[in-house]
């Protein structure tokens, strides 16, 4: 994939990805200019699923799906074991940063209905 540069109009060095939790945008690293919008998932009113699709139970494994899920380690043990199993639902901006902490926490998951962001 060949994907084009884009220059920093202040001072010319080439401009890094914002993703953040509610902007999205690029920004110099050099001087510091950017342009940021509002990510497109604040706008989606539709309810998103995130099924939980692993059942490794390891001690962070079962904290990160305790908060995710909202409930104690004991029931978060329990969704793993089950696993596959509905952990959250809820609106886009709040599933986008679920599904980034399972990303970095390499846990296996879906989410419906597809999830764009």
């Amino acid at each position: 994939m060949n994907e084009e540069k884009i220059l920093c109009e202040k001072c010319g060095s080439e401009m890094h990805e914002i993703d953040k939790l509610c902007t999205v945008g690029m920004e110099c690293p050099n001087c510091g200019w950017g342009m940021v919008t509002t990510s497109p998932a604040i706008s989606d009113r539709r309810t998103y699923n995130i099924f939980l699709n692993s059942n490794k139970d390891s001690i962070n494994n079962i904290k990160l799906i305790s908060a995710i899920a909202n409930c104690n380690y004991i029931t978060a043990k329990r969704l793993i074991e089950s696993a596959p199993v509905l952990i959250f639902c809820g609106s886009a901006i709040k599933v986008k940063s679920a599904k980034k902490k399972l990303e970095e926490a390499n846990i296996a998951y879906s989410i419906k209905p597809e999830f764009p962001y």
